[in-house]
């Protein structure tokens, strides 16, 4: 069984990326998959953001778009301004992916 941290983490990442819990299954199958890469969450976020459910919901979604949904998502509410300028302004620039962004968005709530 995967740890209460990496269950945590990847419930976390569930709801960033695609509004909803996860499901069983795949909680526990991501939430190993991070166990056994140290706790490294970062080893699946790709794979979140590659996945044919975020592309068939979310794949055409402009930067601005797309991080206000990661506000709405986890905290149910639209990104302020100043920081939706931010993170928009990462994804712009190309220094983050918007795995990266949601990673971190939703490990600052946590």
């Amino acid at each position: 069984m995967a740890s209460l941290a990496s269950l945590s983490q990847v419930q976390s990442l569930y709801v960033a990326y695609y509004g909803r819990p996860a499901d069983p299954e795949g909680l526990e199958f991501w939430a190993t998959v991070v166990d056994a890469n140290g706790g490294d969450i970062s080893v699946i976020v790709q794979d979140f953001g590659n996945s044919l459910e975020f592309q068939q919901r979310f794949g055409n979604l402009d930067n601005t778009t797309l991080v206000n949904n990661l506000y709405h998502q986890m905290f149910s509410r639209d990104a302020e301004p100043g920081g939706l300028s931010f993170w928009v302004g990462l994804l712009d620039n190309g220094s983050q992916t918007l795995a990266q962004v949601a990673q971190t968005i939703a490990s600052l709530a946590s």
